[in-house]
């Protein structure tokens, strides 16, 4: 049917046989119907209004065409921008690579089926994205990001994520002291701790403790913040 679209089946136009122009007319006007219907049947009905006055399903697809390549372009702006606002303020690294990701492929659905199998334009897409992410990312992470800006080749985004994710992690549990615990009591606490990743807060204000194995030890890590 996609014939009728890009005009490679064309409306018979021949008047010489006039039984045979009569068939070949019929049958290229029921089919041009079909497709017309299959067009108003999946378009919203206020766009259907206006394509009444067209007779061909190749006009009414050229006059869509018009339409959505102008609207796509201002979707397309729209995406960007909101790409180039996304921050990552307060989310973890994971729900920050998520809330980009989506952007990502919203936008990528507009890509031409010509562009998605050229090399260079991948490679470009995935170093404008790198850009985009770490330009985002909170200062928090200013040592790494340095670090990657001048690595070469440059990382793709997923290597970065899961070094920033690693990053993230270690963050949480680098300790500002370290002691010996020697009470089974505290070394049942600190189990506790860990296990159910809890903040306490009391007198020494935020304790975030994680404890590691060590010759059949407790060796208690915590981090305190008053």
């Amino acid at each position: 049917m996609w014939g009728y679209i890009d005009e490679t089946v064309v409306k018979p136009t021949d008047k010489k046989d006039a039984d045979k122009y009569a068939q070949a007319f019929k049958t290229w006007m029921k089919s041009n119907s079909k497709i017309i219907t299959w067009i108003n049947n999946s378009i919203d009905q206020s766009i259907g209004v206006q394509l009444a006055k067209f007779d061909t399903a190749k006009e009414i697809w050229d006059h869509l065409k018009r339409l959505y390549v102008q609207s796509n372009f201002a979707k397309r702006y729209q995406l960007e921008s909101d790409i180039m606002a996304l921050k990552q303020n307060n989310m973890t690294i994971q729900e920050f690579y998520s809330a980009m990701t989506n952007l990502w492929d919203q936008l990528a659905l507009m890509e031409s089926d010509q562009l998605k199998v050229v090399k260079a334009y991948i490679n470009q897409r995935e170093e404008q994205r790198l850009v985009w992410f770490l330009m985002a990312l909170r200062d928090d992470f200013e040592g790494l990001r340095g670090g990657i800006l001048h690595r070469t080749p440059l990382p793709n985004v997923e290597s970065v994520v899961s070094e920033l994710l690693a990053e993230e992690f270690d963050s949480r549990l680098i300790p500002i002291c370290q002691i010996r615990v020697f009470s089974p009591l505290l070394h049942l606490f600190l189990l506790l701790l860990l296990f159910k990743e809890e903040n306490l807060k009391g007198g020494l204000g935020s304790v975030t403790m994680n404890v590691l194995f060590a010759n059949k030890k407790f060796i208690g890590k915590y981090n305190v913040q008053n």
